[in-house]
């Protein structure tokens, strides 16, 4: 049965989050050593095996808690409130919150791209300025519901999206690759047939990007950058592949091209860089297969390298996609909370005031931290 518009409204941050929560053990762990770990990672373990995890104080310190998510559902979150409290979406706000969340110690696995937008932030500069010169997966990792909340309203959609990326990331192609992740969303949860979202996504792209970088919030490109994400999506989206394996060994090829660095990331399709995590990810969720969205997404984790982000895109487009009966929601650490902000993209109601919010993500944090120390010291391959 065709999951009904709610669910798939419902299910943008639902999937969003269980990517999130899937990829968090595994984090940019390289393809070989998840395998030698866990053998198929279909899942969320149980538990960890420590007595296979190597000693590598990188790994220990990125083992999160089991079932909790990290900074790629918080942020979706933080979108939600800005884009539902009185007076609608406002940038200012966007930022603030932002803000308050570092002052509370709230976030939590945050990116060197995310840290460098709120100390400017901090320091007074106008959100739209501080954003970094960079093509990475950030600001689409976060965008999922805010596709479901403006599915039938394409003009502030894009105004949101936009906004919201590029004060963290003020780059075309992470713009382009953020505003390609909640157009699919959008159409998917209005009843979109994902053949047809496949089929106009990039030109649909296309034109924005056009628009976009004649606004003048970014810095002048060539057409080349511009058009980046459009022109990799209409050569990956049209092709008929054999199998996914196909497709990523085509986006190793295409990885080979790029001026981006590879080290710790082979295969690269779960590169954090737009043309090939954000591209993977977008691919996967709109795969013409007959596979089940679970095993889409497991499948994207086994690959390695930024696992929980680039599951947490392609789950928002998956959720979009199947709706919210897949998506093992019990297994989140925090279940109750994360159904209440779904069911907000379908009323429109926020379930609590932001300072609930933060105090809750705080208290999270604080026991990440705690749980990585105590990790530390344990025994290990």
């Amino acid at each position: 049965m065709h999951p009904t518009l709610a669910a798939r409204s419902r299910a943008t941050l639902l999937g969003l989050a269980w990517g999130d929560v899937l990829g968090c053990p595994v984090e940019y762990w390289p393809k070989p050593l998840i395998a030698e770990v866990y053998g198929r990672y279909q899942t969320l373990p149980e538990r960890y095996p420590l007595e296979r995890i190597p000693a590598d104080p990188y790994i220990r310190q990125h083992l999160r808690p089991l079932g909790l998510h990290s900074d790629d559902t918080q942020q979706a979150i933080v979108l939600l409130h800005s884009c539902l409290q009185d007076g609608g979406w406002q940038v200012g706000r966007w930022a603030e919150q932002l803000l308050q969340g570092r002052r509370r110690k709230a976030w939590r696995g945050t990116g060197r791209n995310f840290r460098s937008a709120v100390a400017k932030i901090a320091e007074g500069w106008p959100p739209l300025q501080c954003g970094s010169d960079t093509a990475g997966i950030g600001g689409a990792m976060r965008i999922a519901p805010v596709g479901a909340l403006y599915h039938d309203r394409p003009a502030e959609l894009l105004r949101v999206v936009v906004e919201a990326t590029v004060t963290t990331h003020a780059d075309i192609r992470a713009v382009s690759l953020a505003v390609a992740v909640a157009t699919c969303c959008a159409w998917l949860v209005d009843g979109m047939e994902a053949a047809e979202v496949r089929a106009r996504l990039p030109d649909h792209l296309a034109g924005i990007e056009s628009a976009v970088a004649q606004q003048g919030l970014l810095a002048p490109v060539d057409a080349a950058q511009t058009h980046a994400v459009s022109t990799t999506l209409r050569q990956f989206l049209a092709t008929a592949w054999a199998d996914l394996a196909s497709l990523r060994a085509a986006l190793a090829e295409l990885a080979a091209s790029l001026d981006v660095d590879l080290r710790g990331m082979a295969p690269p399709s779960n590169h954090a860089f737009v043309q090939l995590g954000g591209v993977h990810a977008v691919c996967v969720g709109l795969w013409p297969g007959q596979e089940a969205p679970a095993a889409l997404l497991s499948g994207v984790v086994e690959e390695g390298g930024d696992t929980d982000t680039v599951a947490a895109i392609a789950g928002g487009i998956l959720g979009a996609r199947h709706g919210d009966d897949w998506i093992p929601l019990a297994r989140c650490s925090d279940a109750e909370m994360l159904a209440r902000y779904a069911d907000a993209t379908v009323s429109g109601q926020l379930p609590e005031a932001y300072a609930d919010f933060l105090e809750r993500e705080r208290r999270w944090s604080a026991l990440e931290r705690d749980h990585a120390a105590a990790l530390a010291g344990t025994p290990a391959a």
